[in-house]
């Protein structure tokens, strides 16, 4: 019983975090992300373009996860990936003219990217988790994104991306070994991942 045996490994991992799963948690982490092939083909696309973080691979990304949403409106991991890609393209380093390619202002990526973090939170993944401790870094609140790594975590044990967030963080705030043990766990499950990094 491969979703029994999940379940079981989830709720150690949780419980070795200090991380309490409440019984909606436990319920999301046995949903479905789709079902819709189409869309999982253009989240794994964006996926790809976005990973080499140059301004053309950005907007090719955000063109794969808009067709994602339209093939199926309530995928969360790929509104979780949108809402990055909002917040990445209104950075200050991102280049205007691939901004204006995109069709985006500053207040139209920022409204953006809330509004499809909020609609990801509605059926939260690892990714969701992950984007929102990125936010709450920017903001500095520290003890929230940490918060948001343990339940990236939580949720997907076998999520590389929740353990180099976890990594980052604990970095950010002085505890390197600590965080030395999240990048070794983060290249355990995906060394090709972490190089790029």
């Amino acid at each position: 019983n491969i979703f029994g045996l999940q379940d079981e490994i989830t709720s150690k991992i949780a419980s070795a975090l200090t991380v309490k799963l409440t019984g909606e948690d436990k319920a999301r982490l046995k949903i479905k992300e789709t079902d819709n092939l189409e869309a999982y083909e253009a989240w794994l696309k964006g996926k790809e373009y976005q990973g080499p973080r140059t301004p053309e691979g950005i907007a090719k990304a955000y063109s794969y996860y808009k067709l994602a949403i339209e093939l199926d409106p309530n995928y969360s991991r790929a509104h979780a990936y949108l809402a990055n890609i909002y917040i990445i393209s209104t950075s200050a380093g991102f280049p205007i003219k691939w901004r204006e390619k995109m069709g985006l202002s500053d207040e139209r990526g920022r409204l953006m990217a809330r509004k499809h973090m909020e609609i990801s939170m509605d059926k939260p993944t690892s990714t969701s988790h992950i984007i929102a401790s990125y936010l709450a870094l920017s903001r500095r609140r520290f003890n929230k994104a940490i918060t948001h790594a343990e339940h990236a975590i939580a949720i997907d044990p076998n999520d590389s991306d929740a353990y180099w967030a976890m990594a980052r963080l604990l970095n950010l705030t002085g505890r390197h070994l600590e965080s030395l043990e999240f990048v070794k766990k983060s290249m355990r499950l995906d060394p090709h991942d972490i190089a790029d990094d």
